[in-house]
């Protein structure tokens, strides 16, 4: 069985959902799973950190994308971050398993968030300018 995970934050980072995530990639990669994370490439506490951009941990693909570098100093700067992780999430998604494969559920999903949200924003994930 072959899981995907997205989340902002993964190994080594020391945040909350970090330590969960990769405890859970570990356990589900013992238990014969192939495990696929896309993360970021800053750690929690250092907004500077560029982590590589492609990994194997403890056989667990970690492929880490772009994102803005603003920190955690102020809201507005930390919700561009969240931003443009996910954007960089999505076209990771689409570049590795097809627009055609990845629907706006997945994205959603991913994303952590509903689809009503996506859909306000963007009347179709292709035409993301609409």
């Amino acid at each position: 069985m072959r899981v995907l995970f997205v989340n902002r934050f993964f190994y080594p980072d020391h945040s909350a959902t970090s330590q969960m995530l990769t405890d859970l990639a570990r356990d589900l990669r013992h238990a014969g799973m192939d495990i696929t994370v896309i993360t970021g490439r800053q750690l929690i506490d250092n907004a500077r950190a560029r982590l590589p951009a492609h990994e194997r941990l403890d056989g667990i693909e970690v492929h880490r994308v772009w994102s803005t570098r603003f920190g955690r100093g102020h809201l507005i700067g930390r919700g561009i971050d969240y931003l443009s992780f996910y954007l960089s999430a999505a076209i990771k998604l689409f570049a590795t398993y097809g627009i055609n494969q990845v629907t706006i559920k997945d994205i959603a999903k991913e994303a952590d968030c509903a689809e009503a949200a996506l859909y306000k924003h963007y009347s179709s994930k292709e035409q993301p300018d609409s």
